[in-house]
């Protein structure tokens, strides 16, 4: 049995489905995979869950996923390598050990060892591919898939969000066009929108207005960022409803590729009751259509909304 595997990629969403592969072909079910996100677990526990023998069960597959330290990025946690190591050159035989990174950094020891003993998957994607791949039955030319690359970059879980807001959007007809990512993409350089929605998510009223009159003074327009704070809201309020689940249950129900995204989530539902934020989606609703309607002083209802909160 080849125990041993490395999946290149930093889409969950993939490393699942490749993940459930590795144990279909090595007859594991997949309530046998034990799950470590090394951004924030230790090498150490993982190896010592690899060579932890248990009465009730005689094999164990562990997945790393999110192992940064193999990669050219710096990690936020310093590992243990050489425990590592230590394990690719002896394995136990009835385990299976699955990490998975962006891209291995080659020029590193470690990663030149993997690279020697690892099946290595490769799973890093042509976005243009990926993005008509995740349309469903939406559409969206080819002109306007690259424009709409433009403004997410690479990042998958970017993409994610930003498509799925767009399919929201235009659940109706599901012509997406260059208007409609124009409405609602956040770019990837404008960093002041992802500022005031965590202001707003924070009820911290003053340094909202400021944020969001500098946006206003930078032709940034209103509907925009009311589409993205009622997506914000509605994500909120989802995660409030399913808290008592993992975070990787929540975001396979939310389909969310980065279960990193529900645990910062964790964080802003301690702001919010229930009907706290299903007031908010109801007026947020109600200022979407007086807004489009013309019947709305956005420079005045919005501010409003703000100081209401």
């Amino acid at each position: 049995m080849n125990n041993l595997y490395l999946i290149e990629t930093n889409n969950f969403k993939l490393i699942e489905k490749e993940t459930a592969k590795i144990l279909d072909k090595n007859n594991f079910q997949k309530e046998e995979l034990i799950k470590y996100d090394l951004s924030t677990t230790k090498t150490t526990t993982l190896i010592n869950e690899l060579d932890t023998y248990s009465i009730f069960q005689d094999k164990k597959a562990v997945l790393g996923y999110d192992a940064t330290f193999l990669t050219t990025s710096k990690s936020e946690i310093e590992q243990d390598i050489k425990i590592l190591e230590d394990y690719i050159n002896n394995p136990n035989p009835n385990n299976i050990l699955i990490l998975a990174c962006s891209k291995l950094d080659g020029k590193k020891n470690i990663c030149k060892l993997i690279k020697k003993e690892f099946t290595i998957v490769d799973l890093n994607i042509n976005l243009v591919d990926y993005v008509k791949n995740n349309l469903d039955d939406y559409k969206m030319n080819l002109d306007n898939i690259n424009y709409f690359l433009t403004l997410t970059g690479d990042n998958i879980d970017r993409i994610d969000n930003e498509l799925l807001k767009l399919k929201c959007l235009k659940i109706d007809d599901k012509m997406i066009n260059k208007e409609d990512i124009d409405n609602v993409v956040i770019p990837q350089t404008d960093d002041n929108i992802f500022n005031l929605m965590d202001a707003i998510v924070k009820k911290d009223k003053k340094r909202s207005l400021k944020i969001y009159n500098d946006l206003i003074n930078n032709k940034v327009e209103v509907i925009k960022i009311l589409i993205n704070l009622s997506y914000q809201f509605r994500l909120i309020y989802q995660v409030k409803v399913l808290e008592y689940k993992t975070d990787l249950e929540i975001a396979d129900i939310l389909n969310i590729k980065n279960p990193k995204q529900i645990k910062a989530i964790r964080y802003k539902i301690r702001n919010f009751s229930e009907k706290e934020l299903i007031d908010n989606l109801h007026k947020l609703a109600i200022l979407d259509e007086k807004i489009k309607s013309s019947s709305s002083l956005a420079e005045i209802d919005f501010p409003m909304f703000i100081i209401n909160l």
